[in-house]
Parts: C-alpha cells; structure tokens; sequence
C-alpha cells in the first residue's frame, strides 16, 4: 500500500475515533456526589440570647425527615419535634420552655457535626407586669395552644396564691408552680390542690413543672 495513502487511512481513523469519543462523553450524564445535608441558618443566631418561651428553627439546604436526625439539647430539655417542609425548617419547641438565664448547646450528627450554642435571656421576677418580649411570645403561645396555656399564664399573674389548705406561687426562671401544702393530712391536701387545678382549667399536670412542698 502507498505509504502516503496508509498515513491517510490512519489519520482519518484516529479522527474517527476522537469524534466518537467526544459524542459519548458529551451524551454520558455526569453523576455528581449526593449533597450533604447542612444547616444554612438558625433561630436564634449562634452565640445570642434567645426567648426561652420561643422555638428553636434549625434551617437545612434540603429537605429532611425529622426522624432521620440525631440531635442532643444539654442541658436536656423536653423538647416536641416539627418540621416546616416549606423551608426546611427544623422546629424545637420546649415543653413548657427553656430553664431562663441558662447556656444551651444543641448538637445535630450531620457530617461535619453542626453545633448551636445559645443563652436564654432573664425573666422578670416575681412582681407585677412581664418583659415585654416575654409577654409578646406567650400571647402568641395562646393563640396557638389550647385552653390549659390560658389558664396557666392567669395562674401565673394571680401568683402567690393563698388557699385554706394550700398556696401557690411561681418562679419565674425555672417556670416552675410551687405548691406548698399546708393542712395535714398532704396526700389529702395535695388531692385538693389537683382537684382545684382541674377546676381551673389545668387538668393535664404532666406538662406542668411543679414543685409540691409541705409546711
């Protein structure tokens, strides 16, 4: 064969052979990693005070299942679990709220791990009138809630409360009602003071934080 021919032959071949492989790389889809998923923002904001009535919001970069994530909150606190599908939002409302004047961590397993560190703010003591902002985010905690939230917050702004048989007072940074018995025999009386709770309004006490005491 003609030398120059076969040279021809041969470049038109490795030419051939590059278009093809041009084609099958532009037609082959790239497979990217999966995203990780990661916190692009938090309420409230790392390192800030926080209302101890109010949620934690958590905002991811894509959508999640709530039980899919393994979370800590130290110190423990009870906490009811939400998602807001529409931002990827993760809701973590205390139940009844943050410990006030307290330093929390959140750790959430992600990869990396994601950690959020908050302080709650101070609440009033013990005297008339609340924090404005306190006030704010319990009215809104009503308007939410149901008939036992409005009968604990009137509990609250009639504090101390003094009964024949019993007293009732509130500490404010604990949110704890204190309940001090006050007639013997106290199982009898602290069946009284139940009943008197019920009466009011308040009828699940297992989401109530109260302190019994006897005088």
């Amino acid at each position: 064969m003609n030398p120059k021919k076969q040279n021809k032959i041969i470049i038109i071949s490795l030419f051939t052979l590059l278009i093809a492989g041009l084609v099958i790389r532009f037609l082959t889809p790239t497979i990217l990693p999966p995203q990780k998923l990661a916190v692009i923002a938090t309420k409230p904001p790392p390192n800030t005070n926080h209302n101890p009535f109010l949620p934690l919001e958590i905002t991811f970069n894509q959508t999640f299942e709530v039980n899919s994530l393994q979370y800590t909150l130290t110190p423990p606190t009870n906490i009811v679990p939400s998602i807001d599908s529409t931002t990827n939002t993760l809701i973590l409302t205390p139940n009844p709220s943050f410990e006030s004047e307290s330093q929390y961590t959140l750790t959430i397993n992600l990869d990396p791990s994601f950690t959020l560190s908050f302080a709650t703010q101070q609440i009033e003591s013990n005297t008339p009138g609340w924090n404005e902002q306190f006030e704010a985010a319990n009215q809104t905690y009503l308007q939410e809630h149901g008939t036992q939230d409005k009968a604990l917050m009137e509990l609250r702004q009639k504090t101390p409360l003094v009964t024949t048989n019993f007293t009732i007072d509130f500490e404010y940074k604990t949110n704890t009602y204190i309940i001090t018995l006050t007639k013997q025999p106290y199982s009898q009386t602290q069946q009284e003071a139940v009943d008197w709770l019920y009466q009011k309004g308040i009828t699940d006490l297992s989401t109530v934080r109260i302190k019994w005491l006897q005088q």
